[in-house]
């Protein structure tokens, strides 16, 4: 719910775009593309089993504006998306840091859940009201 604050308002027709990188289940995409259908939801997830269950759960709710690739995050291009979205672990955060730096957008969002990227202010930070109290971590790419 924290994600909905800090998703654009949609400047066409075909309003924004959305990547989770790592999109597990797929919560994170079926839960924006139900209240924020003016986005079009993309998740990348490389292990099989999340992969599949996401894409079931995507199929049987109906979700016409998201869809999740069976892939790795490192064969994304991250120009196509206004928002960039990685709950991952501390480990590949500074590698991600580069790639959203070369590929990103002036002007899109990179977003962190609860891992920072290391040595990298962000802008902005929000807490979240979850189990674990999340902090996501916010850039504004320029």
């Amino acid at each position: 719910q924290a994600l909905e604050q800090l998703l654009p308002t949609a400047k066409t027709s075909t309003g924004f775009t959305f990547i989770d990188l790592g999109s597990g289940l797929g919560g994170v995409l079926t839960h924006l593309a139900g209240v924020r259908s003016d986005g079009q939801y993309t998740g990348v997830e490389a292990a099989p089993l999340p992969f599949f269950w996401s894409w079931l759960r995507i199929k049987l709710g109906r979700y016409p504006n998201c869809h999740v690739q069976w892939s790795s995050m490192w064969d994304s291009d991250l120009s196509q998306y206004d928002v960039v979205f990685a709950y991952l672990s501390p480990v590949p955060m500074e590698k991600l840091w580069h790639k959203a730096k070369a590929e990103m957008r002036p002007g899109t969002l990179f977003i962190s859940s609860t891992f920072p990227v290391p040595d990298q202010t962000h802008h902005e930070t929000v807490q979240v009201n979850d189990l674990h109290h999340s902090t996501l971590f916010i850039w504004h790419m320029h």
